[in-house]
């Protein structure tokens, strides 16, 4: 009987211990649901009490008429766990995405509910799907929002042009150095500044650079294109869009990759591809460098431990609260490496209007675009460590810090 016991208690105690952090919810408040359609004024409110109807006056009572039933409404109230409305403003947020993105609108609901709800601040969500009949332009005017969020690719930042949004339009996933339309004045920007990344990873590679690239990709193109007109490197670029999973004729006699560094302008699938094939050759680079896009946690799950050794890759990740950090993962995933989920909690703190030492974030909109610091990590066998770059090296003007 004492060994079940005991096996129980430690059983109890693995559950508990089991989070990773303490669970940072509320317990659950109690909300009456009024399915009855009439109208019911202060007389209906007093003949439900008499007939000690009290979940039906709980359910029809409304915020003007609590001063009229203050001490009833108080004592139903907390005999009953209710949820108390308050004067406090409610929040309105509207997503804006393509059906194709649900799945990151998704993760942007979550990660505005739970930012929201770190801060104890009421917030109404609504999503907006786009197509050819619904544009952005017509869902931010019916959104009727305080802030819109809006999911967007760098192909298609064509719907930019010209848009003149009546509220605060937010969108994590673009940086505004690298659009090529012209965007108004109340449009907001969160996307990561891969520019400014390629800068410190110059002073990490050595003079001659083997980059590698997709040239479907509008962002990648850009990115190369920016990278190789430098010419204080020897740049050559190599792109690897086709869907052979053997790159043989891209490794196999290129002599040129074990005297250079390799910069990996490539998702992380193929980044992993690359790193694999380049042991079964035999090559044996400088260096391999990378920006944030291949900052993954699934690069550990991907590749083996020494075809990653010494990647080294920049990011503009940080470590956000820990409360905030596990009231997320209650409902998704790590925040540590979804940039969607990040930059929308990071862009909602910046909209609001409180005090900076009351923020969860401490990074701010310059000419409508988030600036992050940067740092620089390197891969250990299964998992990253901050590495320490000399900032004699840097340039001035980039954030390089930690938080």
């Amino acid at each position: 009987m004492r060994s079940l016991i005991f096996i129980l208690v430690v059983f109890v105690t693995f559950l508990l211990g089991a989070a990773r952090y303490p669970s940072p919810i509320p317990l659950p408040k109690t909300v009456f649901i009024d399915l009855d359609p009439h109208p019911c004024d202060q007389r209906c409110l007093e003949e439900h009490l008499q007939r000690k109807e009290y979940f039906s006056f709980m359910a029809k009572i409304k915020r003007e008429d609590i001063p009229a039933f203050k001490e009833e409404y108080r004592r139903l109230a907390q005999l009953l766990n209710a949820y108390i409305p308050t004067a406090r403003h409610t929040f309105g947020l509207a997503v804006f995405y393509e059906p194709r993105l649900k799945s990151y609108a998704n993760k942007v609901v979550l990660s505005a509910f739970s930012y929201f709800a770190s801060q104890n601040t009421p917030v109404e969500i609504k999503s907006y799907p786009l197509g050819p009949e619904e544009p952005l332009e017509f869902q931010i005017e019916r959104s009727g929002a305080d802030v819109g969020i809006a999911l967007l690719t760098y192909a298609e930042e064509e719907k930019l042009r010209g848009l003149n949004s009546p509220i605060p339009l937010f969108i994590p996933t673009l940086n505004k150095e690298y659009l090529d339309v012209p965007v108004g004045d109340n449009i907001y920007f969160g996307g990561v500044n891969y520019k400014d990344q390629l800068e410190i990873i110059k002073n990490l590679a050595t003079k001659d650079v083997t980059l590698f690239y997709l040239k479907r990709s509008p962002l990648s193109l850009k990115l190369t294109r920016d990278f190789s007109s430098d010419l204080s490197k020897n740049v050559k670029a190599y792109p690897v869009d086709d869907s052979s999973s053997n790159l043989g004729y891209l490794l196999r006699r290129n002599t040129r990759i074990n005297r250079s560094s390799l910069l990996f302008n490539t998702p992380i699938v193929k980044t992993s591809l690359i790193l694999s094939q380049l042991r079964l050759y035999r090559k044996n680079p400088k260096a391999k460098l990378s920006t944030q896009i291949n900052y993954n946690p699934k690069l550990f799950h991907l590749t083996q431990p020494k075809d990653r050794k010494d990647f080294i890759l920049t990011t503009s990740f940080f470590q956000p609260p820990e409360e905030l950090e596990g009231l997320y993962e209650v409902f998704d995933d790590g925040l540590s490496y979804d940039w969607v989920s990040f930059s929308t909690m990071v862009g909602l703190d910046a909209f609001r209007n409180v005090p900076k030492r009351r923020r969860a974030f401490p990074i701010d909109f310059v000419d409508n675009q988030l600036l992050y610091p940067i740092s620089v990590k390197r891969t250990l066998p299964f998992s990253f460590e901050e590495v320490e770059v000399d900032q004699e090296s840097m340039e001035e003007s980039l954030p390089v810090s930690r938080f």
